[in-house]
């Protein structure tokens, strides 16, 4: 097999009628195997069962088409189909080029079955480039910087420079760095962090960064929203996690519901700052918030045995289904830039993942970056002993 990265794949099959002359075509009632491995620009290998006897009547050939996910087709071969205890087989081989869902049709002749295979492609980033470090946690600003979290606080690495206080927050090159009641404002510039304001807030345990203003979230869970030296209630909660997303002066926040009404604050809901009317909420059946960052919240949505992980933002929401034996997760979570993680649960591969969930303007897509991942922001995988860029 090639190297095991991820491609997960859910059949559906869909059996043609089969017009038999000298045998009936039965269902064996088994189930093919439903996960793969690989990644994008490696050889792919996908076993197809046609899980049917038809008597004395077996294929002559597989007529396949493969399809990226923009539906343009994918050059593949196929074996020629054998049969085995479990039904017709055949092997399928193609090399994704780009990470994201590849659909496969693949159909056994004459009128023997139908086989759909959708496999989600891992973008391959084991060469990325990395630092060798000992954080808990890194980051890296628009101009090069790499901070380091630690015990206490964050160093900038490379420099003398370090903020020794428990909350700290970046969005862009500024930085906000607070003691719970005294709040500074950084912004990089010329290797370094120059410090533009300090203010005496009220007190907060939480920072969701903005460039020029921040929300801060109080006791009781109240958030403020700090600007211009001074704060004003925004009449919100933070959920569980204090994990909120904000574009401009729109909020969102996530809190899962067991219906399809929302009360409360529950759902999925977009608020403009300064709005009194609570904003606009949607369901969010299910929904189980792991983190947030600057490409939204991250969450994980069961129905039933199903699985998505799912990232909502101002403006939608995407979502990507996992395989059985997968699971979403937030490793070492902080409150803000906090990515989710997609991993096996105990019950699937043991050498597929954790994979790293990322936005695209196509949807959510995943990455994997060779060493395992201990937490990840939207710059930067933390392995134990190297930063490792995105």
């Amino acid at each position: 097999m090639t190297r095991a990265l991820l491609t997960a794949a859910v059949l559906a099959f869909v059996f043609g009628g089969c017009t038999c002359v000298d045998g009936i075509c039965m269902s064996l009632g088994t189930t093919p195997q439903a996960q793969f491995f690989g990644l994008a620009g490696h050889p792919v290998t996908v076993p197809l069962v046609s899980p049917l006897e038809c008597g004395s009547r077996t294929p002559t050939r597989v007529d396949v088409s493969v399809f990226d996910p923009v539906i343009a087709r994918v050059e593949s071969t196929v074996s020629a189909p054998t049969v085995s205890s479990d039904g017709f087989r055949a092997e399928l081989e193609f090399t994704p080029q780009v990470a994201g869902t590849h659909h496969v049709v693949a159909r056994f002749e004459p009128e023997l079955g139908q086989v759909e295979v959708d496999v989600i492609v891992a973008a391959d980033r084991t060469d990325a480039g990395s630092i060798v470090s000992s954080c808990e946690r890194g980051d890296f600003t628009p101009g090069g910087l790499a901070l380091c979290w630690r015990t206490g606080g964050v160093d900038v690495l490379g420099t003398t420079q370090a903020f020794e206080k428990p909350h700290v927050a970046r969005f862009g090159s500024t930085l906000w760095v607070s003691d719970g009641t005294t709040l500074e404002r950084w912004r990089e510039d010329g290797g370094a962090f120059e410090r533009v304001e300090t203010s005496t807030a009220p007190p907060h345990t939480s920072i969701v960064p903005g460039a020029d203003d921040a929300l801060l979230v109080a006791s009781g869970a109240d958030v403020l929203w700090w600007a211009d030296g001074g704060w004003q209630h925004t009449g919100l909660k933070a959920p569980a996690g204090n994990a909120i997303y904000r574009r401009g002066n729109r909020i969102v926040t996530v809190r899962g519901g067991t219906s399809s009404t929302v009360n409360d604050g529950t759902g999925w809901c977009v608020i403009e700052l300064g709005d009194r009317d609570g904003g606009r909420c949607t369901p969010a059946i299910g929904a189980f918030v792991v983190g947030a960052s600057p490409d939204g919240i991250a969450a994980k949505i069961e129905t039933g045995s199903i699985i998505d992980a799912a990232l909502f933002d101002d403006r939608s929401s995407t979502s990507l289904r996992l395989p059985p034996g997968f699971v979403v997760e937030a490793r070492n979570p902080r409150t803000w830039d906090n990515v989710a993680l997609i991993a096996p649960n105990g019950a699937g591969p043991t050498d597929a993942g954790p994979f790293v969930v990322k936005a695209t303007p196509e949807g959510l897509i995943l990455e994997f970056y060779d060493r395992g991942p201990l937490t990840v922001t939207s710059t930067c995988v933390t392995t134990g002993t190297r930063l490792i860029r995105r």
